[in-house]
């Protein structure tokens, strides 16, 4: 047996010792790190997508908790950087930004959360120094590209680049500004279409064309957002906002009015919603400001006084947009505020003229001068925007995107003809104002005439005429009441036996069509028939009979729909009844619709005069022969289509393109068709009248037609027949709504 050195023994011991400690201060170092955060910062990150309101309720507490609990300054500091910048209070974000950076370096962390953290409150602070200090802020973004580019963080390096191009859309370089979107582009070519998530998607491709829009590139912008539409319906309402936001601007700016509208008015819509007052103040500004171009000015001031409310009510959270600052300054010039619009107009927006389309900011200035019948300074301003426009679009723009749009064309170059119709508007005003006020004037001279000549009349010879007439019109008005009392009881006793005569010729065609229960009596697996008559007598009819082994089944659609077209059915119903009663052998059912065509025409004619133009009444009918020993089944149909569900596959008969009592010599010489079937245990026919697929409705107010019909008995052939009934009821029954029915309804489902 060996021993160890005492030596090595007391080693060997110390080693494990150190060994335990040091686990142990691991495992201290592992709680703490994954301790979890407090109750208060958990709940303000589950309520971030909230309203401003919302969130302000959370400031005290989180201030409170970093008093008591300095550990959590700086997640406390983070949080509230964020919510400060969606407050709009730059001051605020740009303190809690840079508090929380140093935070982190006085901690020391270098780990992956840190980084990040560090590099989105670099982005944070970038994002609101951009016009007051580009060239810090353009450094910062630098600094940000590097830091996402090695953590692989494609969304907040989009920002980042989108941002660098905003600095050089303030500063003017254009081109530059181009390249930047460009390299954004590209970007988004392979991140949007791998992401599985719709609403960053949506926001990026939005925020790309809303930034092009800024330079006036309406090829990028228009693309971009066309692009975005894909992903709208499975985004979220946030992203939604930026979009519509992105679209009334876009269409705004290239004098599409009325698509500015539509989408301002949804914009408005959500953000109401949402409950998000900026967005909702931004819906307000391109929708009024849109209205105003159209001339729509009643519309625009009730907009503009929405937006005042908005505004006086939630101030603090609301940052005025330059599209509102200039829609307030053409309401003020054309409320006749002439030194409120000029602060506006003029001063205002020219503190933020690359933060805003310069052509339209010109094209808000001539409000101010038409109001005054200056248009020496309208046609300086028409000069100005020309020359601009040319000089963006000529030198810029267009030598990158080789394309110039008719709608680019037009919104730059639409003021020269503009200008007169705005001159001829105001000058069309102003005559307006003056004959208003010339027939107010004539109207009430005519008024005291009237008065004075109403004194002087009031005589008693004049009251004796008056009574007199009086009286004449009372015995008048006696005899009239009379002569309308009668023919209204006239009326009621015609009505009645119109309706006792309807309801009659109800119960004799229910007395020759046979109940439709009892098509269950046959051998077959089941069936349904939904038969729902537009007037109280319908022109659709079913038929059914048995003959030796055959089992024949009609859907029938005749000419027209009420009384004309239930004779009609009786007249067919009948001819069926004998055509197949007087055979002892099976009959093809393109044989049976050739000999009903014969007997229809028989009746139809037989007392017409060479002389006369037969007539056009016939019907549309659909015939199934089914074997119910072999499952043998044949068809043939005039103009009515015939589905049949066989080994779950679907088959569709349209049968013959000619109906049943046809005059037209071409239409006859149309043979109708039979095509026979071997059909298995469960498979299923359908037939129906063109009441069920013309019936209009849906969200959209249009027919239900054959393809949807066709998707829907594929899903639900499976199912009782019974079921099936009711189901194709309650189908049409959602699709018409409100709308009225249209035809006689008639659907025919047979399980073998």
């Amino acid at each position: 047996m060996h021993t160890v050195p005492m030596g090595v023994g007391k080693f060997i011991i110390i080693i494990a010792i150190l060994l335990s400690v040091y686990s142990c201060s691991q495992e201290e170092e592992e709680v703490m790190e994954v301790t979890p955060l407090p109750s208060l910062l958990l709940r303000y990150d589950e309520h971030k997508e909230a309203n401003i309101d919302s969130l302000q309720n959370y400031v005290p507490q989180m201030l409170r908790l970093k008093q008591d609990n300095p550990e959590y300054a700086v997640e406390v500091d983070w949080r509230l950087a964020w919510f400060y910048s969606k407050s709009f209070k730059v001051d605020s974000v740009l303190k809690y930004a840079t508090q929380t950076i140093k935070e982190y370096e006085d901690l020391n962390r270098t780990d992956e959360q840190a980084i990040k953290r560090k590099a989105e409150l670099k982005l944070l602070h970038a994002y609101w120094i951009r016009v007051s200090k580009p060239e810090v802020a353009y450094s910062l973004l630098n600094e940000c590209i590097h830091d996402f580019t090695e953590l692989g963080d494609t969304r907040r390096l989009l920002e980042s680049w989108l941002y660098k191009a905003d600095i050089q859309r303030c500063k003017g370089d254009y081109k530059e500004c181009l390249q930047i979107i460009s390299h954004i582009e590209s970007i988004c070519d392979t991140a949007v279409f791998s992401t599985k998530d719709y609403s960053w998607a949506l926001q990026t491709l939005s925020e790309v064309a809303d930034m092009a829009t800024d330079i006036s590139d309406y090829q990028t912008s228009g693309s971009n957002l066309t692009l975005a539409a894909n992903y709208f319906d499975q985004a979220d309402k946030y992203a939604q906002l930026i979009y519509l936001s992105a679209r009334a601007r876009m269409h705004l700016y290239r004098g599409e009015y009325n698509s500015s509208v539509y989408y301002s008015e949804r914009m408005e819509r959500l953000a109401s919603e949402v409950i998000d007052y900026n967005t909702l103040h931004f819906a307000y500004a391109l929708e009024g400001y849109a209205y105003f171009r159209l001339r729509q000015y009643s519309k625009a001031e009730e907009i503009y006084y929405m937006n005042k409310k908005l505004i006086a009510s939630h101030k603090d959270n609301i940052y005025i947009s330059n599209e509102g600052i200039a829609f307030d300054g053409e309401m003020a010039a054309r409320q006749n505020r002439l030194k409120e619009s000029y602060e506006l107009l003029f001063d205002s927006l020219e503190h933020r003229r690359f933060r805003f389309d310069y052509v339209n900011m010109l094209e808000s200035r001539k409000t101010y001068y038409i109001v005054q019948d200056d248009y020496k300074s309208v046609y300086e301003l028409q000069l100005r925007q020309n020359q601009y426009a040319d000089s963006l679009y000529y030198s810029i723009i267009y030598p990158q995107t080789s394309i110039r749009t008719e709608n680019d064309k037009y919104k730059y170059y639409y003021a020269n003809t503009a200008l007169y119709s705005m001159r001829e508007d105001y000058a069309a005003m102003n005559r307006q104002i003056i004959i208003e006020r010339i027939v107010f004037v004539a109207i009430l001279v005519v008024c005291i005439l009237l008065f004075l000549s109403q004194k002087r009349i009031n005589s008693a010879s004049n009251n004796k005429k008056i009574k007199e007439e009086l009286e004449r019109l009372r015995n008048e008005n006696k005899v009239n009441m009379a002569e309308i009392e009668q023919s209204k009881a006239l009326q009621l006793d015609t009505n009645k036996r119109i309706t006792e005569s309807i309801m009659y010729a109800e119960h004799i065609q229910h007395s020759i069509l046979p109940p439709p229960n009892k098509l269950n009596e046959y051998p077959i697996a089941g069936s349904f028939i939904f038969y729902n008559p537009l007037d109280v007598v319908s022109g659709d009819f079913y038929w059914f009979t048995q003959s030796g082994d055959w089992l024949y089944v009609a859907c029938a659609d005749c000419t027209g729909h009420g009384v004309p077209a239930a004779f009609m059915s009786m007249i067919a119903a009948i001819s069926l009844d004998n055509i197949l009663s007087n055979s002892k052998e099976f009959i093809d059912p393109s044989d049976v619709l050739e000999m009903l065509d014969a007997k229809i025409k028989e009746h139809l004619y037989r007392n017409a005069s060479d002389n006369v133009n037969p007539s056009r009444e016939g019907l549309d009918i659909a015939l199934v022969a089914i074997n119910v020993k072999t499952k043998y089944v044949r068809v043939s149909a005039a103009r009515r289509p015939i589905i049949i569900i066989r080994d779950q596959n679907i088959v569709t008969f349209s049968g013959t393109r000619r109906s049943i009592g046809d005059v037209d010599a071409l239409l006859c010489e149309r043979k109708f068709v039979t095509e026979e079937f071997k059909m298995h245990e469960d498979d299923c026919i359908y037939m129906y009248s063109d009441g069920y697929n013309d019936q209009i409705g849906g969200k959209d107010g249009v027919k239900l037609n054959h393809a949807k019909i066709k998707h829907f008995i594929r899903a639900i052939h499976d199912d009782d027949m019974d079921e099936q009934g009711l189901t194709i009821q309650e189908l049409f029954t959602q699709w018409k709504a409100d709308y009225p029915q249209v035809d006689d309804v008639l659907f025919i489902g047979i399980k073998l």
